[in-house]
């Protein structure tokens, strides 16, 4: 496979920013929550999302056959948003959500003795799955767009 996209860069700053939010204490005690937690989401949020921009703004200008390849994949993930449901309704809305109103989607519980998070509304998932399904998907997807990248620059050279 070809290292061609930019945008796994952009995957390993997040995938090394999640394990440090997964060693992060939420908090001591029932009274205090650790401002690290917040700061470290907000960034793996973040860079979440630059992945997508990094393809679009850097990773479809090097080539005719990767701006093809991007903007197919794309359009695969407005197509079906269910099947992408992560890429919309948490990458996309917690970074807006984040970037454009400073609204952060987690929320904070102590239960049994000690500190969970959860996302918006969802009292049965760990926020932290949230974030490691959506750091799944991008690295499906950025293996796919390499893989499709591979293939068709073998075809062009024949």
């Amino acid at each position: 496979m070809s290292n061609i996209l930019s945008a796994w860069e952009v995957y390993d700053d997040m995938v090394g920013a999640l394990f440090w939010l997964a060693s992060e204490d939420i908090g001591d005690g029932e009274d205090i929550i650790h401002p690290n937690f917040k700061v470290l989401w907000i960034l793996i949020v973040t860079l979440l999302r630059t992945i997508g921009h990094v393809l679009e703004k850097v990773d479809k200008k090097k080539n005719p056959i990767l701006r093809k390849i991007i903007d197919d994949k794309y359009q695969e993930w407005k197509a079906d948003k269910d099947k992408n449901a992560i890429y919309w309704d948490f990458i996309c809305e917690e970074r807006n959500s984040i970037l454009k109103e400073y609204e952060i989607g987690i929320d904070y519980k102590y239960e049994n003795d000690g500190w969970e998070v959860y996302y918006k509304d969802d009292d049965e998932n760990n926020a932290l799955d949230y974030i490691h399904a959506a750091e799944h998907w991008w690295k499906q997807q950025l293996k796919e767009i390499e893989n499709t990248y591979d293939s068709e620059s073998r075809k062009a050279a024949n």
